[in-house]
């Protein structure tokens, strides 16, 4: 597993994390098998692990926090925390999310869906967990370039959280990517699947993405690796660390496995070419 340098700070992550437990839903797993799947990251040297407070009231916090109890130092730990009323409240929901997460401080606190109205007010409280050391870096969730300038001139700003993959790259538009690139924050992949649709069927899917969908496998199949995998080696190309979940060890492992993936500047021109939702 290949790391590097983020932020503001002097983090050193994986090339690779950990997104958020799936414990409702279609695809719901049991606690036992998430626990496992947490271990086993931490074994193939993950050191990014991210949630949020609000994915089963709060049980994915408490997961997470026993799973990574016996490595807690040694790894990243990041959740974050959807902005509703008073930016106050933003303090006492970081305290909660600690208790949870068994865990006294917090590498990246992320605000998510923050709207310009409470951006001082939240920011300010932001900058105080992490003057009083209780954080290590800011994080922001699913919001716009002008809100990351506006933010990072309050404080400066370590990571952003965005839905970017080979399924919606429609975040490029927004000159996100390149204002993180150009303030030296971080970037992380939250859906680097598109939320799982780039592995659907034909039955789901339009024909134009079914068609996008086979030129994907057909480069995938050449280089004898899966198209998921080739999707996480590609998002690892443009500098945005993927998050993908895992609903068990096995599907962890081909996670992993993307990040051996050599893309060539052939590979690189045909992807960059491709898009599901541009």
């Amino acid at each position: 597993m290949r790391f590097k340098l983020i932020g503001p700070t002097t983090f050193t992550i994986s090339a690779i994390g950990l997104g958020d437990l799936s414990l409702l839903g279609a695809t719901a797993i049991l606690p036992d098998e998430s626990m496992r799947v947490v271990k086993s990251a931490f074994e193939r040297n993950i050191n990014i692990y991210h949630t949020n407070d609000w994915s089963s009231e709060g049980k994915e916090e408490i997961l997470l926090g026993q799973a990574v109890s016996s490595f807690r130092e040694n790894i990243l730990l990041a959740t974050s925390h959807k902005v509703h009323g008073s930016p106050q409240l933003i303090e006492a929901s970081f305290h909660n999310s600690c208790a949870r997460l068994k865990t006294e401080t917090l590498d990246i606190y992320y605000l998510s869906e923050i709207d310009e109205g409470s951006l001082k007010a939240s920011m300010t409280v932001m900058r105080n967990l992490l003057t009083a050391g209780k954080i290590q870096g800011i994080g922001l969730s699913n919001v716009s370039a002008a809100l990351i300038e506006k933010a990072y001139a309050i404080c400066p700003i370590t990571a952003v959280q965005i839905e970017y993959s080979l399924w919606d790259r429609s975040t490029e538009n927004d000159d996100v990517l390149a204002t993180c690139k150009r303030l030296g924050i971080a970037c992380f992949s939250t859906a680097p699947l598109g939320k799982d649709r780039i592995t659907l069927s034909k039955e789901t899917i339009s024909p134009l993405q079914h068609s996008l969908f086979k030129e994907l496998q057909t480069l995938a199949s050449s280089k004898g690796v899966s198209p998921n995998q080739l999707a996480l080696a590609w998002l690892i190309s443009q500098n945005c660390t993927p998050l993908p979940g895992a609903i068990n060890v096995e599907q962890l492992i081909e996670n992993c496995k993307a990040d051996d993936i050599v893309l060539s500047t052939k590979d690189l021109a045909v992807l960059n070419a491709m898009s599901l939702n541009r």
